[in-house]
């Protein structure tokens, strides 16, 4: 298997030469048949939650008792849920609406890559190491707990498909100091559009993404634009990057605030501890990560068109390879000039 997946990354590698300068051609998009079947393993079994609540497109599995139980129970609206578990699902809905309805992203659910996926279901855990991560893989649902209602088929978004997209999370996770929920959804966006998981792009895109709903406000960096050399040498850092290309000249430099009255249900939503969803004074560009993530799809069809692979079942060593960094990198820059 490891030979395999050297040689087809040597081979992505050959392919990645032939493709730096040329433009990238819709039609070049191969059409892949519909995935059957979704996995099993790694996101099911049913031995550490005891409840569940729905927010939209989202499951939220949780424990009352046991290690795996949020640390603080607290029901102060007194809707069954603990505020901590009400929080990070509100966190998770204004995100949700953010990345789609202000940045104009396709959610993951309607990506032909997910046409099997009905919900995102997420797992509130106690963690060994880390606080969340988000899976790109589709596998089956989680199991209902006994003696809790499904909900009505309004309610249970995606109900009659197979599949469903899973997101680890700490289960101590306070969203109003915390913009992690939002950072991992940010990731199924990401995975819906391209198969790429260099750290550079998946968590310096994503933490500059999840700054809107940071519970501080960002900072502008003014400083000398990063080049992409440097910039796919980092991880998390890499949200500079982002920032400055969201903001800078050629992106036109617009201010983007939080919602205002009239414009949406977020207009001054608060967490349950009254902290604000939405921080004052978040700059972006809307257009800028749509484009972004636009480019790097087509890229990943091409990739793969080329080098006779599946796009939603690239080998991960190859997703997360760095042959196809600088390339990913100059098509971010140019096109945020593009109109």
């Amino acid at each position: 298997m490891q030979i395999r997946i050297k040689s087809t990354m040597m081979a992505c590698a050959a392919v990645l030469l032939t493709l730096c300068g040329h433009a990238l051609a819709q039609s070049d998009a191969p059409e892949w048949p519909a995935l059957p079947t979704c996995q099993q393993g790694v996101a099911n079994g049913k031995e550490w939650y005891n409840r569940v609540l729905i927010a939209g497109p989202f499951r939220l599995f949780y424990a009352t008792e046991g290690e795996h139980a949020p640390p603080d129970l607290t029901d102060t609206d007194g809707n069954g849920h603990p505020d901590r578990v009400d929080d990070i699902a509100t966190q998770l809905r204004a995100a949700y609406w953010f990345y789609t309805e202000r940045l104009g992203l396709v959610s993951p659910l309607n990506q032909p890559r997910y046409a099997n996926s009905g919900a995102i279901e997420i797992r509130l855990l106690r963690l060994k190491s880390g606080l969340g991560l988000a899976f790109d893989e589709p596998t089956g649902p989680n199991p209902w707990p006994a003696g809790q209602a499904v909900g009505n088929s309004k309610e249970n978004t995606g109900a009659a498909r197979v599949c469903t997209l899973k997101i680890n999370m700490q289960s101590s996770i306070q969203a109003s100091r915390a913009s992690v929920p939002a950072h991992e959804l940010f990731h199924l966006f990401q995975y819906g559009y391209s198969p790429f998981k260099t750290r550079w792009y998946l968590e310096g895109m994503a933490s500059w993404a999840e700054s809107a709903l940071a519970p501080q406000r960002p900072t502008i960096d003014t400083g000398a634009p990063m080049a992409c050399v440097d910039a796919v040498r980092l991880s998390y850092r890499a949200d500079r990057f982002f920032q400055q290309l969201s903001v800078g000249p050629a992106a036109g430099g617009l201010a983007l605030e939080p919602p205002a009255r009239g414009d949406s249900a977020w207009a001054g939503k608060k967490y349950l501890d009254g902290a604000p969803v939405f921080k004052p004074g978040f700059l972006v560009n809307t257009a800028a990560p749509r484009k972004w993530l636009t480019v790097a799809g087509e890229f990943g069809e091409l990739s793969s068109k080329r080098a006779g692979q599946d796009p939603r079942r690239w080998p991960e060593d190859l997703q997360r390879s760095t042959v196809f960094d600088d390339e990913l990198c100059r098509l971010f820059v140019e096109s945020v000039g593009r109109p």
